[in-house]
């Protein structure tokens, strides 16, 4: 054991992180020698269990007894902020009680610590708060009921308990309390284990700061090239002295960029371009304003956020779904029936070019209440204008009340907007939806079967414009496909998709003002058009 009392170095102090290093007080139990027992020999070492070290101290329920494992006193005077955090199993009978305490006026009274003063994040957190004291019903851990399986390492949990409002006392002390509160005795439980007491104290406050994602920030695989924009909540009682996010492309140099403080606790940086296939990785680092310098980093395991900057998809992108899988399906309930890729050998018999499609339970009748999403890969529309998308639909589905709509979401899937309107014709669309309202998604989309939507069995090709993802730089597309409570049948399938960009010029005829009817032959008459170009270039 060894117990600071020392003067702390600020910069390496925080409340809620937890190192012996910085312990003004501190008690790890393989030498027990500033911690007492009463009565004597109650509480006595265990060396079969210890958090860290050798051993811990531990004491079991005695029939009518109540026993306290007690500090020496701790001069507080000029530091107040405070907190305390050691480590337990607690395998007492649910109906004993283990309580922490408090003295600030040499023993002479004792407070209880609460839920007032113990860390919300913790996991003991919520049954803490429902017992107000420590037992084996605290967690499933302590094996609650069960008395004869062999307490081990794999029980310890963390303590911690803000005791700030105890800082500045001149003779503080603490002491674990250990009940008969049913006057049974031990009943068969083991007892109460602790290990690795640690008090740390300061003369500023020693949160660090807190670091949130609102809209997430760059992971995995990122379809640009840069910049890459990255904003955090960084939130701290005392303010944000410093924050800044460190990076390496490719495993190289190291670079610090400073984040700008644009109020309300968001922060945000920007990384610069890079490479078609650069590797990314960054951390994000904020210190405190307290004067004690709290520090907090992103992420926190010693790690770094990595993400690959790919060009990505690039246009035209058409996929018959025979080469690759970047499509990505899930669904909205457990009974759901999924998007399916393969070689149909059911309906709707084959595919539209062979061998694969996506189909609604692929050679299976699709389930009741199915909430099923194929998700593309992220697009990026940078530059791109005017964009349109042809995809080969086969439908047999309960006309009005179970079918497929095709989503957008220009914020990685946060939110989503539908793609077009029932009866869309060109040049906006072809083929576009056929039903209002479906009812099991109260959305518009396709309902039925090919020849109500087509009219025509089999495949029928559907194209809509994408002008609302013109100059976007990352866009999902879904397919959602829904239906009702009652009655089933074969599904949907897609195959052949296509996303293509016109040429900058591509001029069409939209409308004959002039003649208004056919016009006898041989006679030489004005003609009135009205022509559109269907191209990229606005």
């Amino acid at each position: 054991m060894k117990k600071l009392f020392t003067t702390l170095c600020l910069g390496l102090t925080t409340l809620w992180g937890f190192s012996q290093s910085n312990c003004y007080f501190e008690e790890n139990m393989d030498t027990i020698d500033v911690v007492t027992s009463t009565p004597v020999n109650a509480w006595v070492k265990n060396t079969r269990l210890a958090f860290t070290g050798n051993g811990c101290d531990s004491a079991s329920i005695q029939n009518g007894v109540t026993t306290y494992l007690e500090t020496d006193p701790i001069d507080l005077s000029g530091y107040f902020y405070v907190t305390l955090t050691y480590r337990q199993i607690c395998r007492i009978d649910f109906f004993d009680r283990g309580d922490v305490e408090i003295s600030i006026d040499g023993g002479q009274t004792w407070t209880t610590l609460t839920p007032a003063e113990f860390d919300n994040t913790l996991p003991d957190y919520a049954a803490f708060s429902g017992q107000l004291y420590w037992s084996s019903a605290t967690s499933l851990d302590w094996l609650p009921g069960d008395v004869t399986t062999i307490t081990d390492n794999s029980m310890w949990h963390l303590a911690r308990f803000d005791l700030s409002q105890y800082g500045g006392a001149t003779d503080f002390r603490l002491r674990f309390k250990s009940t008969d509160a049913n006057g049974g005795g031990s009943g068969g439980y083991p007892g109460w284990f602790i290990d690795d007491i640690c008090i740390q104290a300061a003369v500023c406050e020693l949160v660090p700061p807190t670091i949130t994602f609102n809209n997430g920030y760059p992971q995995g695989t990122v379809y640009n090239l840069g910049p890459f924009t990255i904003t955090a909540q960084i939130n701290d009682a005392s303010g944000i002295l410093v924050a800044t996010c460190d990076y390496t492309v490719n495993n190289g140099a190291p670079n610090s960029l400073p984040m700008t403080d644009m109020g309300n606790g968001d922060f945000t940086v920007s990384l610069p371009a890079v490479n078609d296939g650069d590797t990314i990785c960054y951390t994000i680092t904020a210190i405190d304003n307290s004067g004690c310098f709290n520090s907090e980093t992103f992420p926190n395991n010693g790690t770094c956020v990595s993400f690959v900057a790919s060009q990505g998809i690039t246009f035209p992108y058409c996929d018959n779904f025979d080469n690759q899988n970047i499509w990505t399906e899930t669904v909205g309930n457990a009974s759901s029936s999924h998007w399916g890729l393969g070689v149909p050998t059911g309906w709707p018999g084959s595919a539209h070019s062979s061998p694969n499609i996506w189909e609604v339970a692929l050679n299976a009748q699709y389930a009741n209440s199915s909430q099923a999403y194929l998700t593309s890969p992220p697009l990026s529309f940078l530059g791109v204008f005017n964009a349109q998308i042809e995809v080969w639909l086969n439908a047999n589905s309960e006309q009005n009340w179970d079918g497929v709509r095709l989503d957008y979401s220009l914020d990685n899937g946060t939110t989503w907007n539908i793609v077009g309107a029932v009866g869309d014709v060109f040049p906006i669309g072809s083929n576009w939806y056929n039903t209002t309202n479906i009812n099991s998604s109260s959305q518009p989309g396709w309902s039925g079967n090919s020849t109500t939507i087509s009219g025509a069995a089999g495949w029928f090709k559907a194209m809509h414009k994408l002008s609302m993802l013109d100059n976007q730089p990352s866009v999902l597309l879904r397919f959602v496909f829904t239906s009702d409570a009652s009655v089933t049948s074969d599904g949907f399938a897609i195959d052949d998709l296509c996303i293509f960009v016109p040429p900058p010029q591509d001029a069409g005829v939209t409308l004959i003002s002039q003649p208004p009817t056919q016009a006898p032959a041989g006679l030489c008459i004005p003609v009135e058009v009205t022509i559109t170009n269907f191209g990229s270039q606005l």
